[in-house]
């Protein structure tokens, strides 16, 4: 079976790759603003570009993001008709705020208890439970830090914002990877997973005979 979630999932894993680029040099153009800025001055219109293209980024990534999320779902209630929660649901728990601090978590605990019932997924389940923490918490320091940029000058604060998000989208990579290799077990569509050969119509009947 297709994966409804493959093709926005490899969509998705190459913007990540990129934000993560994106960041990284930020964070070393705003290093070298703080403490090297002769050499700082030579990348500044440089660095503008990369702030501008980031900014542009961060919004595709976060349309592509809600995209998937909707997607696995469905994947996840195709697979599993007694799953908790709707596609639109799971959209719902993440953007809502203040209901999104309790969604978020509950989104990936979700996912990560339903693999865990499937012994072939179990391993990617911890995988999951463990990222959960670092995704959520993460996420709550990067809103804290981006609200304090336009109050602050500190390079400080730009340091830790760029930091923050790049430790951020890192771990959004590594959840998009490891529910998607699940869901790819689970499909059938994993690499190396040895697929039951297909009796032809002649060979079945033959077999029934015996």
């Amino acid at each position: 079976m297709k994966l409804n979630s493959k093709s926005i999932g490899k969509i998705l894993s190459v913007f990540l790759w990129g934000v993560i680029i994106l960041n990284g040099v930020g964070l070393i153009n705003t290093y070298l603003f703080a403490f090297h800025y002769n050499i700082y001055l030579n990348i500044m219109t440089f660095d503008h570009f990369i702030n501008i293209f980031l900014g542009v980024s961060f919004l595709i990534l976060v349309i592509l993001y809600l995209i998937w999320l909707y997607k696995i779902h469905i994947d996840l209630n195709h697979f599993s008709i007694q799953y908790p929660i709707s596609p639109l649901a799971a959209v719902l728990r993440v953007i809502i705020p203040i209901y999104n601090l309790w969604g978020m978590w509950n989104v990936y605990s979700t996912m990560a208890k339903q693999l865990d019932l499937r012994f072939d997924t179990n391993t990617l389940a911890n995988q999951l439970r463990l990222f959960i923490p670092f995704y959520y918490f993460l996420n709550i320091i990067s809103r804290g830090v981006s609200s304090s940029l336009s109050n602050s000058t500190s390079i400080g604060v730009w340091l830790a914002s760029y930091t923050v998000d790049l430790v951020l989208v890192i771990f959004y990579l590594l959840m998009v990877k490891t529910i998607t290799k699940a869901l790819q077990i689970i499909a059938g569509e994993s690499v190396g997973k040895t697929n039951e050969i297909e009796l032809k119509p002649n060979e079945q009947a033959k077999k029934e005979t015996v």
